[in-house]
C-alpha cells in the first residue's frame, strides 16, 4: 500500500461518456496517477471530515508548489473558529435552518480569511490527556447555548455571550496560540497564511453540476451543511466531470463532497461503486437522486488521484479521514459512475481549469 511520500506520475486520461456496468468482485487496482499528499489522519469522534479533507487538499496545494515542505495543518484551529460563525449565523437567521458540526470546503477558506490557521503542532484540539478527538460534549454544549440565545431571541452573538462561548471552546480544544514558532520564525494565526502559505481564497472555486440551475454560473445550493449560503459554480454533467479529471492530469487534487451512506460506498473493501440497477447515470438521473435524498451529503474526502481495477474501469483514488481502519489502509477506490452519481461538489484551485474562463 502507499506511504506517506509519494511521486506525482503525469497520466493524461481519456474521457468517456459511456458509463460500463460495475464488477462488484474488484480485488486488486493499479495506480496510475498519485498526486503529492499528506498521510491519513482520523477526525474520530467529531463531525469535522469538512475541515481534515480540506487542509488535506491545501497540504497539497502547498506540496504542488513546494514539493519539500510537508506542511501539517490544524483540523481543530479551523473548527473552532467556525464554530463561532455558525452560532452568529444561526442567531441572524433566527433558527432557520441547521446548527450542526458539519460543513464544508468554503467554511475553512473563510475562516483561514479571518482568523488564519495554525499548525497542527501549534493546536492539537486535544485535551485532558485525549487521544483522539471526541466532540460529543462539545457539541451538546453549543447547541445548548445556541438554544438559551435563541429563545432569549437574541439575533446577534454580543461580547459577554462570545466570552461563554470561547470557554467552552477553550475547555473542550484547548486555547490557540497567538503567537507561535514555526520552521525558526516567529508568527501570528494571520500572518502564517498569508506569509508562509500564501493563501489567497479568491484562487479556489466549488464546482456543481445541478440540472436545475442555470449552467455556467455561480448558484447557491441550499443543504443543511451550507449554512454561510456560499455559492457553486455548476456546470453540465459532462463538463463537471471533464473538468475533475482536467485537474487530476495537471496535478492538481480535489476536495470530494457528497454520500457514503449508500450501500455500494464499501469502506471497509476501500470501494465505492454502483450497482447495475442505477446505470447509465445521466444529468436527470443525477438530478432526481439529489432531489429525493437518495444522494445525501454526509461527508468529506480528498482526491488524490485515479487507477484501473482489474475489472478494467477507471477509479478515483480518494483519502479519507477515518483513520487507517480499512483494508487500504484509509484510502478507498471510487467508480465514474459512483462520482457521477453520489457526488454533490467538489473544490479545486481555478488554475486547474483555464478552459473555463473563471473569474
Amino acid at each position: 500500500m502507499m506511504k506517506s511520500t509519494f511521486v506525482a506520475l503525469i497520466f493524461v486520461f481519456y474521457h468517456s461518456t459511456v458509463i460500463l456496468a460495475q464488477v462488484t468482485n474488484v480485488r486488486t487496482w493499479e495506480s496510475v496517477l498519485i498526486l503529492p499528499h499528506t498521510p491519513i489522519k482520523n477526525q474520530a469522534m467529531s463531525g469535522t471530515c469538512w475541515s481534515f479533507a480540506t487542509l488535506s487538499w491545501l497540504e497539497s496545494e502547498h506540496l504542488r508548489q513546494h514539493p519539500n515542505d510537508r506542511l501539517d495543518l490544524s483540523e481543530m484551529y479551523v473548527a473552532r473558529y467556525a464554530y463561532l460563525l455558525k452560532v452568529q449565523r444561526y442567531l441572524e437567521k433566527q433558527g432557520q435552518g441547521f446548527f450542526t458540526a458539519g460543513g464544508q470546503a468554503h467554511d475553512v477558506l473563510r475562516v483561514i480569511e479571518r482568523y488564519g490557521l495554525v499548525p497542527e503542532a501549534s493546536y492539537t484540539g486535544l485535551v485532558r490527556d485525549q487521544r483522539h478527538h471526541n466532540h460529543r460534549e462539545l457539541d451538546t454544549l453549543m447547541w445548548e447555548r445556541t438554544c438559551t440565545l435563541l429563545n432569549a431571541k437574541s439575533a446577534s452573538l454580543a461580547p459577554t455571550d462570545r466570552h461563554i462561548y470561547e470557554a467552552i471552546l477553550d475547555q473542550e480544544l484547548g486555547q490557540p496560540p497567538s503567537y507561535f514558532e514555526y520552521a525558526g520564525q516567529q508568527y501570528t494565526p494571520k500572518s502564517f497564511a498569508q506569509n508562509y502559505l500564501g493563501f489567497e481564497p479568491s484562487r479556489y472555486l466549488s464546482l456543481c453540476s445541478q440540472a436545475d440551475f442555470p449552467y455556467y454560473q455561480e448558484v447557491v445550493l441550499t443543504d443543511k451543511f451550507n449554512w454561510m449560503d456560499a455559492s457553486y459554480y455548476n456546470l453540465p454533467l459532462e463538463a463537471w466531470h471533464a473538468a475533475i479529471d482536467s485537474a487530476l492530469a495537471r496535478g492538481y487534487t480535489l476536495v470530494w463532497n457528497g454520500d457514503v451512506s449508500a450501500s455500494s460506498f464499501d469502506y471497509p473493501r476501500g470501494v465505492a461503486y454502483l450497482s447495475e440497477d442505477l446505470l447509465p447515470v445521466s444529468a436527470q438521473s443525477r438530478q432526481q437522486a439529489l432531489l429525493s435524498g437518495s444522494t445525501k451529503i454526509d461527508h468529506l474526502m480528498h482526491i488524490v488521484g485515479k487507477a484501473y481495477g482489474n475489472d478494467g474501469q477507471p477509479y478515483y483514488l480518494i483519502k479519507n479521514s477515518w483513520g487507517r481502519s480499512n483494508a487500504r489502509l484509509g484510502y478507498l477506490y471510487m467508480s465514474v459512475p459512483y462520482l457521477l452519481l453520489k457526488t454533490v461538489s467538489v473544490t479545486l484551485n481555478k488554475e486547474a481549469i483555464p478552459e473555463y474562463n473563471v473569474k
